[in-house]
């Protein structure tokens, strides 16, 4: 008796186009008189799912648009502070009462740091949009940034890329294949170099 594979961990357009192709194919097929669901039935869950698939879409497009405005916004506020931060280290001549009467505080002297520790509790959820998964974990004290790295079979070390480096202790990685399971492993980098790799996470992208 042959099998029947449905694969529902693609992306959602290519869920409804394949119902879509479905429905088009047992309308009328001999083979299949009384489908279960009955076509109507079913045409109706494919049309409430693509108009909600649009809807989706015209969201996550303006939310695009409200994020690339924020930015844009984020970039002129640090804009601001750059300036107004030169101005105050120029004017306070390097008193640290005046500086701190101003808002601003001092900066502080290098601290040496020596070699790092594994970044802990590294997760990976899914994103906002297809083919995104945003990680996060424990900061480690004393770094300058990280390294994150992505893998589809954690069995194979060679088979370990580059996916980003980021400041903060999250990252979004972005073009991942929709339904294919990622594994992820983080360091931390500093003066004494980078830290031994984290535990990995796994998911896979919506």
């Amino acid at each position: 008796m042959a099998k029947i594979r449905v694969n529902l961990k693609v992306a959602a357009a290519e869920r409804l186009d394949f119902l879509g192709r479905v429905l088009a194919a047992l309308a009328g097929n001999p083979h299949f008189p009384a489908p279960i669901p009955p076509l109507a039935e079913a045409q109706a869950v494919l049309a409430a799912g693509q108009a909600a698939q649009a809807q989706a879409e015209a969201a996550e497009a303006a939310l695009a648009t409200r994020i690339q405005e924020r930015r844009a916004a984020l970039e002129a506020v640090d804009a601001t502070l750059t300036r107004l931060a030169a101005y105050v280290e120029a004017a306070g001549a390097g008193d640290p009462a005046k500086v701190a009467s101003s808002g601003f505080e001092p900066r502080a002297g290098p601290a040496p740091v020596g070699p790092l520790p594994q970044v802990e509790n590294l997760a990976a959820t899914a994103g906002d949009h297809d083919g995104t998964l945003d990680l996060s974990w424990d900061r480690v004290p004393g770094a300058t940034g990280y390294e994150v790295y992505q893998s589809t079979d954690v069995a194979q070390p060679a088979g370990w890329a580059f996916a980003c480096s980021c400041a903060r202790s999250s990252a979004t990685v972005e073009g991942l294949a929709s339904g294919t399971r990622y594994w992820f492993r983080v360091r931390a980098v500093g003066a004494a170099g980078p830290g031994p790799w984290s535990d990995p996470a796994t998911k896979i992208a919506p």
